[in-house]
């Protein structure tokens, strides 16, 4: 299997290849810049932080394959790949996904962190955020996508690995959502399941011992006129030893309303608009033990200066069931532009 799916994402960039010459390629991308404060540890952390910087390049190759690839640029870590794909639409409610691409479970995982409301991830997502069940939102393989209106699915199996390292096994993790969304209202369920090694006592992994993984979630989205309501819940159960199981959960919801300031829509030149949010959101690591689960609320607001640009500002009052310590409230400061 992992050689099929080798060969296969060769066999599509060769084709890439082929073609850029002749291809009409759109070079997009944003950035993110931070002010950032913590209160712990005491006295406080104060510093300017480069966030984000990412170039995208994307061309439909013929009126049934196109092609995406996105890098990060930021100084820290260096200058890695994030998506490089391949798309095949072979029919008008189904796209076949071949590379490098996005997990598509629930509704936070796949969007863009330009999009986020209140600049971070979830908790219970976890990328950057060292919590959650999508610490990597990517992985290496293959995806069946669509939409059949009012329906939407996609179905990917991945390598299971994420993108820093190589495949170990010959195992497979799969996981997909299906969505049902109209007039502004959509609801769907994800699911997930695949496999881990645990390690071994030089700190390696055990590939004789196979543990397994299982996720589900549930998310609601509302976006109308000018409310905007959002939500996931997500549990999951994964096994620490051969004869013990961990179970996990988290959520999230986040609600805000938008103020348009001009006249114009947000893809016109001028636009400008002033959204405050509000968001909680919950993590517990670990079912079976007292006191480790951690939340916050998260509020703040987004200000739009044009349809590209934007300046949000966020306090976040933090609480750690553990933690009897000073607090770790943490405030961050954004500038945001897309290209």
């Amino acid at each position: 299997m992992k050689r099929i799916i080798s060969l296969a994402v060769l066999a599509g960039f060769c084709f890439v290849a082929a073609s850029v010459l002749a291809a009409d390629i759109k070079i997009t991308g944003f950035g993110q810049w931070w002010y950032y404060y913590s209160d712990a540890p005491e006295p406080g952390v104060s510093q300017f932080q480069m966030g984000r910087m990412r170039f995208k390049a994307a061309s439909q190759l013929t009126e049934k394959v196109g092609f995406f690839t996105q890098f990060d640029f930021r100084a820290s870590p260096s200058v890695h790949l994030l998506d490089a794909l391949l798309d095949v639409k072979v029919a008008p409610w189904m796209t076949v996904r071949a590379g490098s691409f996005t997990i598509p479970f629930g509704i936070e995982t796949p969007i863009s962190p330009y999009a986020l409301e209140a600049i971070s991830y979830s908790y219970v997502v976890g990328a950057g955020e060292g919590t959650g069940f999508f610490g990597g939102l990517r992985d290496v393989g293959f995806q069946v996508r669509g939409k059949y209106t009012p329906v939407d699915y996609a179905v990917a199996f991945m390598n299971g690995t994420g993108l820093a390292n190589s495949e170990n096994d010959k195992w497979k993790n799969i996981t997909g959502r299906l969505g049902f969304g109209m007039q502004g209202i959509s609801v769907g369920g994800s699911g997930f399941y695949g496999f881990i090694h645990p390690s071994d006592s030089l700190g390696g992994l055990n590939l004789d011992s196979l543990w397994s993984m299982t996720r589900f979630g549930a998310d609601l989205k509302v976006d109308i006129a000018n409310v905007l309501l959002k939500g996931e819940f997500i549990m999951g159960s994964q096994d620490v030893a051969d004869d013990s199981t961990m179970s996990q959960m988290g959520y999230y919801a986040t609600l805000g309303y938008t103020f348009p300031l001009t006249e114009m829509g947000p893809g016109d030149e001028g636009y400008m608009a002033f959204q405050p949010v509000v968001r909680y959101d919950a993590w517990d690591s670990d079912g079976d033990v007292d006191d480790n689960g951690i939340s916050r609320i998260s509020a703040g607001a987004n200000f739009w200066f044009d349809k590209n640009a934007k300046v949000s500002a966020f306090y976040e009052i933090r609480s750690e069931e553990w933690d009897d310590g000073p607090k770790d409230d943490r405030f961050r400061l954004q500038l945001a532009y897309a290209w």
